[in-house]
């Protein structure tokens, strides 16, 4: 299955990004689940809106993988997305490159692959 979150602070190329996702899913015979958030809403008093996205982005994942009784929840990034890449190894106590894994909650682990 294939999820995807619009986190609602990027407007119409957001929510184009959200139907490409679905769109892809579909011509490619993937179940999708598109969520939508308001991130910008929801954030904690001083935490950033990248935090605010990436915390409500990793909740829904983990919801959509309880859901569907998914074990994992693999995410792929771009090589330039370095900032989360080293906060989240360095949170983890990993500095492994490639295929990493976390365990969002107690049932659902994330895979991260990263440098694509």
């Amino acid at each position: 299955m294939a999820a995807h979150l619009e986190h609602g602070i990027r407007g119409e190329t957001s929510e184009k990004d959200a139907e490409f996702v679905n769109e892809l899913s579909e011509k490619l015979g993937v179940r999708c689940v598109v969520g939508s958030a308001d991130v910008p809403g929801v954030r904690a008093r001083g935490e950033s809106v990248e935090s605010a996205a990436r915390r409500v982005r990793y909740e829904f994942l983990e919801r959509c993988a309880r859901e569907e009784g998914c074990q994992w929840v693999a995410t792929g990034h771009t090589a330039d997305d370095n900032a989360e890449t080293v906060m989240m190894n360095l949170l983890r106590g990993r500095v492994r490159r490639g295929f990493r894994e976390s365990r969002l909650s107690g049932r659902c682990r994330l895979g991260r692959a990263s440098g694509w």
